[in-house]
């Protein structure tokens, strides 16, 4: 995960665990289909806090219209 290294288990989804559970955090985000079957997939703990919500790509004329 982000900010992982040589092996730590310390990374960033470990250290907002505690804040999501007990829901001093709150965040919304964003990512890939990839990404997510990557990293939330695999960290059951981390998928737990997020509700996954699967938005589909506008149409052209929906994107002209959102730019607007």
């Amino acid at each position: 995960g982000a900010g992982s290294s040589m092996g730590s288990t310390m990374d960033a989804s470990n250290l907002i665990k505690p804040a999501l559970a007990n829901g001093t955090l709150r965040c919304i985000g964003s990512t890939t289909f990839q990404e997510y079957r990557q990293v939330f997939e695999k960290d059951h703990a981390l998928s737990r806090r997020f509700q996954k919500i699967d938005v589909n790509e506008p149409s052209i004329s929906e994107t002209i219209d959102i730019l607007r």
